[in-house]
């Protein structure tokens, strides 16, 4: 019996289908197959170049002069009438030391400093008439003999001296020689505490004993300031 001419047309396009897949799946293999994949590219990291610092340029030291010391002028006293307690002597003139006999005023310490003196020095009056203050340092604890209206006294002990900004008005201005003390001064009747008779008295000092005497006396305040320095 003949076939249905319906269903071999179907039976044909089935077969038609079939074909077609199968080729296309080996078409789509060979494709595949054939055409390589591209590789992914890995990142290469390359060193960034390091840059050389430049050198920091050392400062061109700068060359500071040593200033040039200016010289202190120095005041003959001579030069000036009178001074006071802004004249300052030099150190070496407040270390000049007393000439061995001269003339010139005595003045008086208060009760009981010039013992006060003494002992804050660590020097013993035992022995002495009194404690003295002469004008230098370079003075002190020297052994000095004072005559006082014609008659010597003696050994007295310098245990004092003037201050430095105060000896030129000590001297040039007042004309002192030596400083007493209280006693002394009470038994030459200068003083009679409070009260003042005398604030100074002329007087001899010699630093040897008066017998020892072969020089000619100077005036004291002439002698010291013929010599003396000031500062400006």
């Amino acid at each position: 019996m003949d076939d249905d001419p319906l269903m071999h047309h179907a039976s044909m396009a089935m077969l038609a289908l079939v074909f077609l897949g199968a080729f296309a799946g080996t078409s789509s293999q060979a494709t595949a197959e054939e055409v390589p994949k591209t590789p992914t590219q890995t990142a290469t990291a390359f060193p960034m170049p390091t840059s050389t610092p430049s050198p920091t340029a050392s400062p061109t030291p700068t060359i500071t002069q040593t200033p040039t010391p200016t010289a202190i002028e120095i005041i003959p006293l001579w030069t000036l009438v009178t001074c006071n307690e802004s004249h300052l002597v030099t150190y070496d003139t407040w270390m000049t030391g007393h000439p061995i006999y001269s003339e010139g005023a005595a003045t008086f310490y208060a009760p009981y400093l010039m013992e006060g003196t003494a002992s804050y020095r660590g020097l013993d009056l035992t022995g002495y008439v009194d404690g003295v203050s002469l004008m230098s340092p370079s003075d002190i604890g020297k052994e000095v003999w004072i005559k006082h209206e014609g008659i010597w006294e003696g050994p007295f002990l310098s245990v004092d001296t003037a201050q430095q900004n105060h000896m030129c008005q000590a001297i040039q201005t007042r004309g002192e020689v030596v400083e007493v003390g209280y006693k002394t001064a009470h038994r030459w009747g200068m003083t009679d505490w409070p009260k003042v008779h005398e604030w100074k008295v002329h007087v001899e000092v010699s630093l040897v004993p008066p017998e020892q005497l072969d020089i000619d006396i100077v005036n004291f305040p002439e002698w010291w300031s013929e010599r003396a320095e000031l500062l400006p």
